[in-house]
């Protein structure tokens, strides 16, 4: 297998707010177009990327495709974008991508820091601030240990047969690609 030439990372820069679509709030920058958006009263939802448009198709991480509005407030300002819900708080800065998802009473769920979101080349790149013993877990079928932190994750997926470690030592994604992780932080999970 040949190796691909690695492309530098660029963050997404500074986004300017267009427009809220119902429960979507969308953004774009010379990098990237940008929809924060509720689902559900506890299911927030950040998409990005760096083709001019979306695709119309649904995502495959989340199964319903239509969802009832939810009782949200949202707020847009040039140093930050909020929604919120009965259940929590995603709160997004526009200036460099900064986000963080907080629950209702206030404890961090995800939190990524400024200029950790972006492109290397047309891959997606994320980076999440971790707390001192959180775990990940998921991530679609992948080698190594169940905790998945510490491990870099690539959503490129194949079906080898023996993928065992001693037979295919750089093997890391097997047969399903999943960009859902769930945190487990001081007793309490997210997704």
């Amino acid at each position: 297998m040949r190796k691909r030439p690695a492309c530098p990372f660029q963050p997404l820069g500074k986004l300017k707010f267009l427009r809220q679509l119902e429960q979507t709030l969308e953004l774009n920058s010379s990098v990237a177009q940008i929809r924060l958006g509720v689902l559900a009263d506890d299911l927030f939802r950040l998409r990005i990327t760096a083709q001019t448009k979306f695709s119309p198709r649904p995502s495959w991480a989340v199964e319903q495709v239509v969802w009832p509005p939810v009782a949200a407030n949202f707020k847009v300002g040039s140093r930050q974008i909020s929604i919120s819900t009965a259940s929590g708080i995603f709160r997004f800065s526009p200036r460099d991508g900064a986000w963080n998802l907080s629950g209702f009473n206030g404890e961090k769920l995800f939190e990524a820091g400024p200029n950790t979101i972006g492109f290397a080349g047309k891959e997606g790149r994320l980076q999440l601030n971790l707390s001192e013993n959180e775990s990940l877990f998921g991530l679609g079928e992948t080698t190594g240990t169940f905790n998945k932190r510490g491990l870099i994750r690539e959503f490129w997926n194949t079906d080898i047969l023996g993928h065992a470690p001693c037979i295919h030592p750089s093997q890391k994604s097997l047969y399903v690609s999943i960009p859902f992780a769930i945190s487990m932080r001081d007793g309490r999970a997210a997704g």
